[in-house]
């Protein structure tokens, strides 16, 4: 009963068993059992069918000898040659079991030794080809806690193969306390088998106190039969240097998402469809959403309806014909609150220089577009200030112009009265009363007419065409009996009688008005005074300017005149605002309104490029008032 024990006890611990044997004492051989894949081999060491260098069974006499003089068993390895003819490697078991008596098993290890000597090939073309790339080798014999570390494993750490000793702490003491619990987890779940390799990216002191970052990758190559590690070999690689700069990337890119939270303006990246997929705090601030709302297509929902059209146009243009995005338009938050904004946008690109998405910020110019607002209703205030006082100053010579055609029509009709009374009067002469009467009357109407033009504020208005000449003449309706009246000579050139031109006639009428007006008041008391007013084409456009006999601007003062509040007359007799507004006005017309410096006298000059009918208005050709064009 003790062999039977001993014999399944060996045959438990062995992986491939081929037989067992009992060895008497003096060395006979007895046969208890045999496995049968060796009984399909002919296998048989009572036979003497495998056969070694030593004739096997002296050999299992020595060994059983050895066995039972040191009371425990004893295992080898036994190469030798199969009845086939293969090369087969044995692993023998000789176990005492009593006073001078033995057991002996043998069992077939061929294939795993044949494994092994794979695995460690592989070991040693791992080791030549981490070595070519300058990393330290290390080779651990995990069932002795024996390690060899290479020379420039050493090196790596700033010492010399001497100062190491070749055990596991001289690699476990270096790691970081921070990360040697979880690199040795690492190496246990390598060790379970959970990872085909061990790989870690960790810190090691140097001998200089400095850590450095070590790519360590590893791999066991030799099992025991029971599937434990035996030895594991890999490599340290130093990624100190790339470390540094993935480490710089990644505080660089915390930097930036820092500012970019914190920035005063929106910032938004989108991908190349515009689909949302980052917005900072301001961003949400400006439109009311959260980031949650405005991912993907959400953030559209903010737009003011009336901008939609715009923006998705803008940037089909910024995908397709590329440039920055650029465009104002206003959200509508939830809560309803209106923002104007200015949102400008850049590409961001692959490699090929393919658009992948966009980044872009937005700018809320709510503030600045209620500023403006206002500035543009204070304008127009002052505007319509400024032609009060202008009608207010052409008051006079307003009167004299309706008084003297309605002293015609009033005594006109009076003879045409008392002559019908008397009844002398003849076809002849009614015919010619009348005409009289409806000529006057014409003229009435022309002045009324241009006075209530010129009363409303007309911005906005469309060009219209008109007579060149025939408006510069209704300008001077206003003015040129005050003129006449203190003395001043006006001279007027005009261009031909058919000359047309396309003409914001309100506007510009107010500008002609208070450069004629200046003109008045500067030339008042001078002997041989004069004023001159032309209007002509000038290639595609129209040109009019204003001069009189005054001494001109001095040079000091010629950039100050167009500032507004700026005025050289004694104080309550100017605002200041005359020239300021009507170089806006004449601006706004796309023109320019300049001192000529040049001239010998002062001479201001109106230019309005593209108004002459020649090219039409603004280079393009008049529009056709038949035609009906949407509003």
């Amino acid at each position: 009963m003790p062999e039977l024990v001993s014999l399944l006890h060996l045959v438990g611990e062995s992986s491939s068993p081929i037989g067992a044997f009992k060895i008497e004492e003096g060395g006979a051989l007895e046969e208890l059992g045999r496995n049968h894949d060796a009984e399909a081999c002919g296998r048989s060491p009572a036979r003497g069918e495998l056969v070694g260098a030593e004739p096997l069974p002296m050999l299992l006499k020595r060994l059983g000898q050895d066995s039972l003089a040191a009371g425990q068993a004893r295992t080898f390895e036994h190469r030798c040659v199969a009845s086939d003819g293969s090369q087969r490697c044995c692993q023998v078991t000789v176990q005492p079991v009593g006073p001078g008596r033995c057991l002996w098993l043998a069992a077939d290890i061929s294939r795993q030794k044949s494994e092994e000597v794979s695995r460690l090939t592989h070991a040693e073309r791992l080791g030549y080809a981490v070595h070519g790339m300058n990393d330290g080798i290390w080779d651990w014999r995990v069932d002795t806690g024996e390690v060899y570390f290479s020379p420039r494993w050493c090196e790596m750490l700033g010492y010399t193969s001497a100062e190491v000793p070749q055990q596991l702490s001289s690699w476990s003491d270096h790691v970081h306390p921070d990360d040697i619990a979880w690199v040795l987890a690492e190496v246990q779940r390598h060790f379970r088998g959970e990872t085909e390799r061990y790989e870690t990216t960790h810190r090691m002191r140097n001998k200089s106190g400095e850590w450095l970052w070590i790519l360590d990758r590893g791999e066991v190559v030799l099992w025991s039969s029971e599937g434990k590690p035996l030895r594991m070999v890999g490599a340290h690689t130093d990624v100190t240097p790339q470390k540094r700069i993935e480490q710089q990337l990644q505080e660089q890119e915390r930097r930036t998402a820092a500012l970019m939270q914190l920035a005063p303006v929106g910032i938004y990246h989108s991908d190349r469809s515009g689909r949302c997929l980052y917005v900072n705090e301001a961003w949400c601030s400006i439109t009311g959403l959260t980031p949650e709302e405005a991912f993907g297509s959400g953030w559209v929902r903010s737009l003011h309806p009336d901008d939609l059209d715009a923006v998705f146009a803008e940037w089909r243009r910024f995908v397709v014909e590329g440039g920055p995005f650029h465009l104002g338009f206003r959200f509508l938050a939830p809560d309803g609150a209106l923002r104007h904004v200015i949102s400008r946008a850049s590409r961001l690109t692959d490699e090929h220089g393919v658009m992948i998405g966009a980044i872009g910020t937005v700018l809320d110019v709510t503030s600045e577009h209620v500023q403006e607002e206002a500035l543009t209703a204070q304008r127009a205030q002052m505007t319509a200030s400024a032609r009060l006082a202008a009608l207010g100053e052409m008051a006079g010579g307003l009167a004299h112009e309706l008084n003297t055609p309605l002293a015609v029509m009033s005594l006109t009709v009076e003879q045409l009265q008392a002559q019908t009374s008397a009844g002398t009067v003849s076809q002849e002469r009614l015919s010619r009363g009348l005409a009289r009467l409806e000529s006057t009357l014409g003229r009435v109407t022309r002045i009324i007419k241009s006075l209530r033009s010129f009363a409303r504020d007309g911005d906005g208005d469309p060009p219209e065409e008109v007579v060149l000449g025939g408006f510069t003449e209704d300008v001077l309706s206003f003015c040129r009996e005050r003129i006449l009246n203190h003395g001043v000579r006006l001279n007027v050139r005009l261009p031909e009688p058919t000359a047309r031109a396309w003409l914001s006639t309100t506007q510009l009428a107010q500008v002609l008005l208070n450069l004629l007006n200046n003109a008045h008041d500067a030339v008042l008391g001078q002997e041989m005074a004069w004023i001159e007013v032309s209007a002509e084409g000038v290639g595609d456009g129209v040109r009019f300017a204003v001069s009189d006999s005054g001494p001109g601007v001095p040079e000091s003062l010629r950039e100050r005149i167009f500032e507004p509040f700026f005025t050289t007359r004694a104080v309550g007799q100017g605002t200041g605002l005359g020239l300021p507004i009507s170089k806006g006005l004449v601006e706004r017309m796309g023109g320019s309104l300049r001192l000529d410096a040049g001239a010998p006298h002062t001479r201001f000059v109106v230019e309005l490029p593209g108004a002459s009918l020649r090219a039409g208005y603004g280079g393009c050709t008049p529009p056709d008032p038949s035609v009906s064009t949407p509003p």
